[in-house]
């Protein structure tokens, strides 16, 4: 083998080890990370963490979470100042997502709105709404994997006017009954071309509706 080919060969090996590595990457679960709070926070909670980031503005929260996908934090909310209710913001495919997060000084433990059940740790309700999206991902991929394409329905037409194949583009001869018309795409075709076609291009969607499998935060 010459110095070339080696060298190619090596290459093409490198590749496919780092493809490899790629795939693996991506199908390993994802990890809920917090992204800790570097400097001291006034009247921090004493229920907090390194989460706790205080009084946080739109552009440093996006700047935290942008591309860093897996990661979280906690801030005060925007949107009111109640006592023990924050707002968590996370990264989920590379968006950016706000949950408001409570806190129950009588059982000492963490929920999020609209949801009774209640953690020890910020970290085990970011493990929760991950495994969540996950799994709606999954159903989504499901669903769309329940489409699939249906046969044409054609029928006999005698055409008025003129009418060439929509598949071979040749005219399709005759006086009446010249071709046949799919009832669903309208597609025009001789009679010898209906088994070289591809599926017709209205697809049957399964009309189960995700809304219902769907938890809002």
């Amino acid at each position: 083998m010459h110095q070339s080919e080696n060298d190619t060969f090596i290459q093409n090996g490198c590749d496919y080890f780092w493809e490899i590595v790629t795939r693996m990457q991506k199908s390993a679960n994802l990890e809920p990370i917090k992204v800790a709070c570097t400097k001291l926070v006034p009247n921090k909670p004493s229920y907090f963490g390194e989460e706790f980031h205080g009084k946080l503005s739109k552009e440093r929260e996006k700047e935290l979470l942008e591309g860093k996908v897996g990661r979280y934090l906690v801030r005060e909310s925007f949107a009111n100042s109640c006592l023990h209710m924050y707002t968590l913001a996370f990264n989920y495919n590379n968006t950016i997502r706000h949950i408001k997060l409570i806190f129950n000084p009588e059982t000492n433990k963490f929920r999020v709105d609209s949801y009774d059940k209640e953690y020890s740790t910020v970290q085990e309700i970011m493990t929760d709404i991950i495994e969540l999206f996950s799994s709606l991902k999954e159903i989504c991929i499901s669903e769309r994997k329940k489409s699939y394409w249906k046969p044409h329905s054609f029928k006999m037409v005698s055409y008025k006017y003129p009418k060439w194949c929509d598949h071979c583009n040749h005219f399709l001869l005759g006086f009446f009954n010249q071709g046949f018309k799919c009832e669903d795409c309208n597609i025009n075709v001789h009679q010898a071309c209906q088994s070289t076609l591809v599926p017709c291009s209205k697809t049957v969607v399964s009309m189960h509706k995700l809304s219902k499998r769907v938890i809002k935060y």
